[in-house]
């Protein structure tokens, strides 16, 4: 998934990978601090988001995208400094940033059916993990079904940790 949105930020300008000690408040905290300027934090479960979709966020700044459990996956800032992460629960309210639906941004993954439902809007690197997933389960599963139910999707290195693309940097 990261990988998905690392690309995608990629086409609209410089990324950066906020892995820090402390959560993703931490980390997005550390990353901005060495920033200025317009841009837009993303969060690394989104892997349906597309160039377009970015653009419109940093265009519509300040602004943000709230995942439908009302936290927030993505964030347009008119300036890396004008914004104190609070992650979490009801931040999409908390931040008080007018909202966008743009759907490969609202639909973040955070469990098997997520992903499920969004299957066939991701990016290439997650379709081609879930191409090797669905044939793996085909495989082993005595009914040849694939993936099913409500599991969790086991966390990823930088799951939930945004890329920070800069506007008019490539």
């Amino acid at each position: 998934m990261l990988l998905d949105v690392q690309a995608a930020c990629a086409e609209v300008g410089a990324v950066r990978i906020c892995d820090e000690p402390g959560g993703q408040n931490a980390a997005v905290a550390a990353a901005l601090r060495e920033l200025e300027g317009p841009v837009a934090i993303v969060n690394a479960d989104v892997p349906a988001v597309t160039p377009a979709e970015l653009r419109a966020l940093i265009a519509a700044a300040p602004a943000l995208v709230a995942a439908r459990d009302g936290t927030t996956n993505a964030i347009g800032l008119l300036d890396a400094r004008d914004f104190t992460p609070s992650y979490g629960a009801g931040s999409a309210s908390r931040f008080g940033l007018r909202r966008l639906e743009l759907p490969g941004l609202v639909d973040d993954v955070d469990t098997a059916d997520d992903l499920a439902r969004i299957a066939d809007r991701v990016g290439v690197h997650t379709r081609l993990v879930l191409e090797a997933a669905s044939a793996r389960e085909l495989a082993q599963a005595p009914t040849g079904r694939g993936m099913r139910g409500n599991r969790e999707v086991p966390p990823a290195r930088n799951r939930g940790f945004p890329a920070v693309p800069r506007q008019g940097e490539a």
